[in-house]
């Protein structure tokens, strides 16, 4: 059985954009796949969100979550911040990452356009933190949008990078996330699967 891995920022009430373009297909996903779906709290910080209203909308995207038919009988839902091997693995991950092709990945460049005020660093590693929750969860499934396909590019190369130092503990998960398929929403209805491509765009 495949493991996916996906989460949801909270940084609000859920939209339709969020349950077409993501919960419509988890909700397939979670009877035939081993799924992990979680509360991206360390996410939504990328936008400075009051702290008044950090652990409401933690709150409010779990209940969204069950209301729409998110079974935690069968798939595990959990909060990001609650799982601390995340956050030290994303701090030793962004050792092996470079700021140049960070720097040219489309979500950041479409970040930076859209809240030219708010460029910080938590932006521009977003992708790092992203391939530290697929590292931690073992996930060799991960449904995500077009302009998210370097980011699992970027997880593959990392994951290589452990395997490499680490490549006397059989228990490393490297070899099967070097093996990670994107689910590519390629619109808020339809996603498709294929392997995950070998050479990082620089557009």
């Amino acid at each position: 059985m495949d493991t996916v891995v996906s989460g949801i920022r909270s940084t609000g009430n859920l939209h339709l954009g969020n349950y077409f373009g993501a919960i419509k297909n988890f909700l397939k996903m979670q009877r035939e796949n081993n799924c992990f779906f979680f509360i991206a709290d360390y996410h939504a910080l990328t936008t400075h969100p009051h702290p008044d209203d950090l652990h409401g909308n933690i709150k409010q995207v779990l209940a969204e979550y069950l209301a729409c038919g998110i079974d935690p009988e069968i798939a595990t839902v959990f909060i990001q911040s609650d799982v601390p091997e995340v956050s030290e693995l994303y701090l030793l991950l962004n050792m092996n990452a470079y700021v140049g092709e960070l720097e040219r990945t489309a979500s950041f460049k479409e970040k930076i356009r859209k809240q030219p005020d708010n460029i910080n660093a938590g932006l521009l590693t977003y992708p790092v933190l992203m391939a530290a929750d697929i590292i931690i969860h073992k996930a060799n499934k991960v449904p995500v949008g077009k302009d998210q396909e370097q980011h699992l590019e970027m997880t593959r190369r990392f994951a290589r990078s452990r395997r490499a130092a680490n490549r006397r503990n059989d228990r490393t998960p490297a070899s099967r996330i070097l093996r990670l398929r994107t689910v590519l929403c390629r619109s808020r209805s339809r996603c498709s699967r294929r392997s995950l491509p070998r050479r990082s765009s620089t557009s």
